[in-house]
C-alpha cells in the first residue's frame, strides 16, 4: 500500500509539472475594455515559442506573436500607461492598429541562434522559408519581412521574451488566397512555419469560434 501510494504521488507530481497548454484564441473582431495590467494575459495567449536543436547545438530560438485585433487592444492599454498619451492620441492609435489589423496578418518574433548569419530572416538569399498555414495546409507566404530596431527598453517592455542577442522582426502576411479568407472564424488553428537546412519549426495557434471571449478568461475589477 505504501509503494502504491508513493506511486500515485510521483504520477500526481509528473502530471502537476506539464507545461499548461496554451489557450485557444478567438479570431473575431470583438472589442475589448483591456486595462494595461491585462496586457501579459493577453501577451501569452497571443504568442507561441519554439526551438530547433541540431546535435546539441541550439539552431533557433523563436518566440512569435500574432498580431490580431485582440491583441492590439491589449497592446493599446499597456502603451497608453507607458507613455502616458492623451486621449485623441489614443484614439489616433487605435485607429491606426485596427486598420493595420484588417489590411494584413502581423506577426512580431524574436530570433536567437548559435551562429549570428542565420537570424538572415529579411535577407533576399535567407536560409529560412517563412509560411502562414490554415488547418486545410492552405498557406501564404510573407509580403514583407522588416527588421525591427526600436529601443530594447521598449522591446523588453512590451516582448518580454526578447533577449540581448536575439535579432527582432516584423513579419506581414495577405489576408486572403485566391480571393479568399485565410482565416476565417471556422479556421480550427494556424501555423506560422519556418524552415530551411537547418530544420523546422511550427508554431501553431488553436483557434475558438467567433464571440465573446470566455468569461473564465476576464479579470475581475
Amino acid at each position: 500500500m505504501i509503494v502504491r501510494a508513493a506511486g500515485l504521488v510521483l504520477v500526481g507530481l509528473a502530471l502537476s509539472c506539464q507545461p499548461e497548454l496554451p489557450k485557444p484564441v478567438n479570431l473575431s473582431e470583438v472589442t475589448r475594455s483591456y486595462r494595461s495590467r491585462e496586457y501579459k494575459r493577453v501577451l501569452d495567449r497571443w504568442t507561441r515559442s519554439g526551438r530547433i536543436t541540431k546535435t546539441f547545438d541550439m539552431v533557433l530560438d523563436a518566440s512569435a506573436t500574432f498580431k490580431s485585433w485582440d491583441f492590439r487592444q491589449a497592446y493599446i492599454a499597456r502603451f497608453v500607461e507607458a507613455y502616458k498619451i492623451s486621449g485623441r492620441e489614443r484614439d489616433t492609435m487605435s485607429d491606426r492598429e485596427l486598420s493595420d489589423a484588417r489590411q494584413t496578418y502581423e506577426v512580431f518574433f524574436s530570433a536567437a541562434t548559435s551562429k549570428y548569419e542565420w537570424t538572415d530572416f529579411s535577407e533576399k538569399n535567407s536560409i529560412w522559408r517563412v509560411k502562414l498555414l490554415d488547418d486545410k495546409q492552405r498557406e501564404v507566404r510573407p509580403i514583407e519581412i522588416k527588421r525591427v530596431k526600436d529601443p530594447h527598453a521598449h522591446l523588453e517592455t512590451f516582448f518580454p521574451y526578447v533577449q540581448m542577442f536575439s535579432k527582432q522582426y516584423l513579419i506581414r502576411f495577405p489576408q486572403t488566397l485566391d480571393g479568399q479568407p485565410l482565416l476565417t472564424p471556422d479556421t480550427k488553428y494556424f501555423v506560422l512555419r519556418f524552415a530551411g537546412p537547418l530544420g523546422t519549426l511550427d508554431l501553431r495557434w488553436s483557434a475558438e469560434g467567433a464571440g465573446e471571449a470566455p468569461a473564465a478568461e476576464r479579470e475581475e475589477d
